[in-house]
């Protein structure tokens, strides 16, 4: 991996010069490095705990396992285009992802409001981290399992194979 010669690294991929599994290395240390970031923001206002370690250990495993089966999926060192593939196919599933974690948020308050009477205060602080952490890692994993389906839909041939009718989809390019 290229740690900190950026202009060696930019020689090399000119010249088509870098093997695919150090573009997969590189991609899953950008997604590892930003992880830590998102639950521990510069104003959380709160100190981590155990909990919090627990969410960002599982977002780590899940990052580095889901890339290694996309990658896998897109072909291994065979593959082409794999770190641009996934960056393009991100982009829409975090919005996706936003959007199913306030829907299980919203459901989890139900829940949680349901249950407040039911529980002992402690009952409830346990519920509340337990649960939080088991949303939060569900979504990163969802977010994995769709993007190995999606890079594998780039590999299939014909667009009836990807969901698309024949008719619908786009006319060849000419060459």
């Amino acid at each position: 991996m290229y740690f900190w010669d950026s202009r060696r690294l930019a020689v090399d991929l000119r010249n088509d010069a870098v093997p695919a599994a150090t573009l997969r290395n590189h991609f899953i240390a950008v997604l590892l490095f930003g992880a830590p970031s998102v639950f521990y923001g510069v104003g959380s206002g709160t100190p981590p705990d155990a909990w919090d370690g627990l969410r960002v250990l599982g977002v780590i495993v899940i990052i580095i396992i889901g890339i290694r089966r996309a990658y896998q999926a897109n072909g291994g060192d065979q593959g082409s285009r794999f770190v641009e593939k996934s960056v393009a196919l991100l982009w829409p599933l975090t919005i996706q992802s936003f959007v199913l974690g306030v829907s299980l948020t919203v459901m989890s308050l139900a829940l949680d409001s349901v249950m407040d009477g039911r529980l002992s205060a402690d009952g409830k602080a346990l519920m509340d981290d337990v649960s939080m952490v088991v949303l939060e890692l569900a979504v990163q994993a969802w977010v994995m399992w769709r993007l190995t389906s999606h890079i594998s839909d780039t590999l299939t041939e014909g667009p009836d194979r990807i969901g698309l009718r024949l008719e619908d989809a786009p006319p060849p390019e000419a060459s």
